[in-house]
């Protein structure tokens, strides 16, 4: 019997939008400081001074000293600042709009069309020709959302609309944000509810009320009975004096009942009915037909009718989107399906958003990059620091110097002084596979290890600690992998092939042909190549 182990060696990708070209990386390699792309354009800051580039790294607003500062391009207009002067606009041709040293003190960016602006603490609004559309009467103001911004005179709060006529008048203490036509007040410690009209549909009667959700809020009154109001402000739903409601989501509620040493968790409907009953110590709202739970400081996953789909076995758990959900365990984050299978593998030492247009956001090992929903690594964990996507582009950090990185993994770094390239045909003959078509690199850089094709193309990212290869009879070529001590195996395309969670991985070629021999706590299995 030949037992083939595949030996680890050298130890140490896509959504599609705008793809790096050698062209953009040299003309972005000048700049000591850039920023997110914002409508198409890109703050730089040169030798010069401070200017923009557009999506071909062309310099559209040359770099130059005339300005102190400049911030991102928003309605057209870009906020510039003169130290001698203040601030001032400039639109996408470098044209002065509204000249710095206007009367105001601070000029805020534009939101929705408007500027907020204050001149000795009063506040008003300009629009993005510098007329003052709302005139400075108001103690403080907040930026538009939605059409209408929050407002206070004389220690009272209220709602202007963008024809500043005050929706909802300056009369309560506090005012929340709209939330599906409704915005909950207080006046003098207790809570209402006004409309987008300023109509105040509940009195400020209550001790707490939180926002609205499929069309009611719960409400809480200290010493008294707590339940759920409508629009209409009618009391539906009578919780009593032990139970405090959540917000509704999925058309169920989450409900605390509050027990003499500890409340347990459990959810109700929209009619006021008990459908999970009150077990966990907590829960979060359904997302996307489950709900996460907690028991005994595990987490896991239960379905709208309370079975426990996914089992509580994580240490925390966060509620599911885009059909994944963000779970940690043995202190490593990582994702996984509504069947509790491990899409993204638990190695991340820190995710702090879930998915946002297919792409999450990890660090590994103190470096920063994303992954997919599909598992893959397409921006490689190499970068000091990485902001959001933005128009198909994120700004990277490494080593105090910025560039940009693409969803293709593609950044605009020179790194070829830090790469070494060393072949590896030895180890690629000793597999005894007549099939090799072409030979295989182990590339390093940072003590991480990839893997380069006879064109030197990177095929696997650096990301590894580290790398081994199996060589198959002509359908696919794989590569077992390791990571923070746990391994698995990815192909040539770089998809997860086993999930990265095993203690060991070896493959048999004689006896285990179709399958990897895998290893978790002392108990073994095999694990199909399909």
């Amino acid at each position: 019997m030949l037992l083939l182990l595949l030996t680890l060696i050298g130890c140490s990708s896509n959504p599609k939008e705008i793809k790096i070209t050698e062209e953009f990386s040299k003309s972005i390699q000048k700049y000591d400081e850039i920023a997110n792309f914002s409508e198409g354009l890109a703050r730089v800051k040169g030798v010069e001074g401070y200017g923009f580039i557009d999506r071909n790294g062309v310099e559209v607003i040359l770099c130059s000293s005339i300005y102190d500062n400049v911030e991102h391009f928003s309605n057209g207009l870009a906020q510039v600042w003169k130290m001698d002067k203040g601030v001032g606009f400039i639109n996408k041709d470098g044209v002065e709009i509204i000249p710095c040293g206007l009367k105001y003190d601070r000029i805020e960016s534009f939101v929705d069309g408007l500027a907020r602006v204050d001149k000795d603490m009063k506040y008003g609004f300009i629009d993005t020709q510098g007329r003052e559309v709302i005139p400075l009467e108001y103690d403080y103001a907040e930026n538009f959302s939605e059409g209408l911004a929050k407002v206070v005179r004389n220690d009272k709060w209220g709602m202007i609309n963008k024809q500043g006529i005050e929706v909802v008048l300056c009369q309560y203490d506090k005012i929340g944000d709209f939330n599906e036509g409704m915005a909950i007040v207080s006046l003098n410690g207790k809570y209402g509810v006004v409309d987008a009209l300023g109509k105040e549909i509940v009195s400020c009667k209550y001790d707490i009320i939180e926002r609205f959700s499929e069309g009611v809020a719960s409400f809480k009154n200290y010493g008294g009975d707590d339940g759920y109001i409508d629009k209409e402000g009618n009391e539906i739903i009578n919780l009593g004096k032990r139970k405090m409601g959540g917000s509704f989501s999925g058309g169920l509620a989450i409900i605390h009942f509050l027990g003499e040493v500890k409340s347990k968790v459990g959810f109700i409907d929209l009619k006021g009915n008990e459908v999970i009953a009150p077990k966990y110590d907590y829960a979060q709202s359904f997302s996307e037909g489950l709900a996460v739970v907690e028991m005994n400081g595990r987490a896991g996953f239960i379905d709208m009718k309370g079975n426990e789909v996914i089992s509580l076995e994580y240490e925390s758990a966060f509620r599911f989107e885009e059909g994944l959900a963000m779970v940690k365990k043995n202190g490593r984050y990582g994702f996984i399906d509504k069947y509790g299978k491990e899409v993204i593998p638990l190695i991340y030492e820190n995710i702090p958003y879930s998915f946002s247009d297919g792409l999450a956001k990890v660090k590994r090992e103190g470096k920063w990059g994303y992954v997919n929903n599909q598992g893959e690594e397409v921006v490689a964990c190499l970068y000091d620091d990485i902001a959001s996507f933005s128009e198909g582009l994120a700004r990277a950090e490494i080593n105090g110097k910025y560039g940009f990185v693409d969803k293709y993994g593609n950044d605009t770094f020179d790194k070829k002084e830090d790469l070494q390239i060393e072949m590896k045909e030895k180890e690629i003959q000793d597999l005894e596979n007549e099939n090799m078509s072409q030979n295989y690199y182990i590339i390093q850089m940072g003590g991480k290890s990839g893997i380069s094709n006879g064109k030197k193309d990177e095929i696997i990212p650096l990301i590894y600690d580290c790398i081994g290869y199996s060589i198959e009879d002509g359908r696919d070529d794989f590569f077992i992998v390791q990571v923070g001590g746990k391994m698995g195996v990815v192909n040539k395309e770089h998809k997860i092939i086993v999930p990265i969670q095993y203690d060991e991985v070896r493959y048999d070629k004689i006896m285990f042909h179709d399958f990897f021999m895998v290893e978790f706590q002392n108990k073994k299995g095999l694990y199909d190549k399909d």
